[in-house]
């Protein structure tokens, strides 16, 4: 919803009066989800420390799919249509550091040892040959799921 535009739209049309504390954040978030999650100056990484954002994350989903209902089913479609087309067995295997780092080693110093020394951050894991495997499979059980429902909707035409 973030990287979408809807919390920004839901942001802008009803702040202050709304009460989020994102309200406070609006001129700085990230545009991604990755940045909203991820990036060092994020507004998440203070909402979660001083009292955590479930509760107002819930409001927020909540509000902006009565608000917003076609907006949410436009960007369900799309984005579910984007993932199906981008999807790749071990996307983000490769070393995550430059994302990960600076937060995590404010966070959670005591894991980086740990977290530096897995094979993931040491390039150790190759998935190009899973990913051609699955995604090829993606793709013919998607195409035989149409077959299929395709022939189903004659059967049931025949029989009426």
């Amino acid at each position: 919803m973030l990287q979408d535009g809807i919390v920004m739209r839901l942001l802008d049309d009803t702040c202050p009066k709304s009460g989020y504390r994102l309200c406070a954040y609006r001129d700085s978030l990230p545009p991604t989800a990755d940045g909203w999650l991820w990036t060092p100056d994020s507004p998440f990484s203070p909402l979660v420390i001083s009292r955590g954002t479930a509760a107002e994350s819930e409001r927020i989903v909540r509000d902006a799919i009565l608000r917003y209902p076609s907006l949410q089913l436009k960007a369900a479609i799309g984005d579910a249509a984007t993932q199906f087309a981008r999807f790749r067995t071990g996307d983000q295997i490769e070393p995550q550091e430059w994302v990960l780092y600076p937060v995590l080693a404010r966070y959670l110093p005591g894991q980086m040892r740990a977290y530096l020394a897995a094979r993931q951050q040491r390039g150790e894991i190759d998935s190009a040959s899973w990913d051609l495997c699955t995604s090829s499979w993606a793709l013919c059980r998607s195409l035989v799921s149409c077959c299929f429902s395709g022939s189903r909707s004659q059967d049931d035409a025949t029989d009426e």
